[in-house]
């Protein structure tokens, strides 16, 4: 069973003086953390809470952020254990880090290419979409290839 909490990272201490926010995930004696980017004041850290103090200008906003993050953590870490699958805590981290990003390459592309497009930059534009072209195709020639 992976052990997931909400932490204040102290021994990270920022130059503004503040503390990042993190999602600690322990699976097998192995700590990863995954970041929020988000920071705080040591002073508005409830340590036997694990939660921002109602001191600080956004807590409510800033708890229910991290709520969030330990929502997803926790899910894939239980999903994973009903299905008995052995996952590390970094595959855990990793999951979790994805989750949201679901734009595949070529979306991505096709975007980038509109972009440009849309900026006047047609030299590059006409390259990239050529580049696009040519990459799916040799993805399909390999799928007829291999069947």
């Amino acid at each position: 069973m992976a052990s997931v909490k909400i932490v204040l990272r102290r021994e990270k201490q920022k130059k503004d003086g503040t503390f990042p926010l993190a999602v600690r995930i322990i699976k097998d004696r192995k700590p990863r953390y995954i970041h929020t980017d988000q920071s705080i004041e040591l002073k508005h850290w409830d340590v036997n809470e694990r939660r921002v103090k109602k001191s600080h200008p956004n807590s409510a906003r800033l708890n229910n952020h991290l709520l969030a993050k330990l929502k997803e953590a926790n899910d894939i870490a239980l999903e994973a254990e009903t299905d008995n699958k052995t996952v590390s805590s970094n595959e855990i981290r990793k999951k979790v880090a994805r989750k949201g990003r679901t734009v595949s390459f070529f979306q991505f592309g096709v975007e980038r290419v509109k972009g440009k497009h849309l900026s006047g930059v047609y030299s590059v534009a006409r390259a990239e979409r050529s580049i696009l072209c040519n990459i799916e195709e040799f993805i399909n020639l390999k799928k007829i290839k291999s069947s």
